[in-house]
């Protein structure tokens, strides 16, 4: 059994596979947010992790092995509730370059984007 951590660039979305001989590989979890490093002791069956992402601050869970049931267990920055963040979103465009670019624009809105 192997562990692996692959990461899509479009949409973004981050997160853990496993993949046994002979068997194709299955998501454990997979998200539309920054899932960081799983750190587990020796001969535990429970993991701890980061999640993250534009209006969530990067806070631990645990979860099994299996990453069947993922808790949160830290409230890290419970201010951030307070101020009013909208959902990010990711835009493609061509640069001067002819490169193909993509980014999260900082700005209030996907309506107020589309209008520029």
């Amino acid at each position: 059994r192997c562990l692996f951590r692959p990461t899509a660039s479009a949409p973004k979305k981050f997160g853990y596979y496993e993949a046994s001989a002979g068997q194709p590989p299955r998501a454990l979890i997979w998200e539309d947010k920054q899932v960081g490093q799983a750190l587990k002791a020796d001969g535990a069956d429970r993991v701890i992790f980061t999640q993250q992402s534009f209006s969530e601050y990067p806070d631990f869970w645990v979860t099994s092995t299996k990453f069947d049931a993922p808790r949160k267990i830290t409230d890290a920055n419970p201010i951030i509730k307070e101020y009013g963040y909208e959902s990010s979103f990711i835009v493609t465009h061509t640069d001067i370059f002819a490169a193909v670019v993509t980014g999260a624009p900082l700005t209030d809105s996907r309506e107020s984007w589309a209008r520029k």
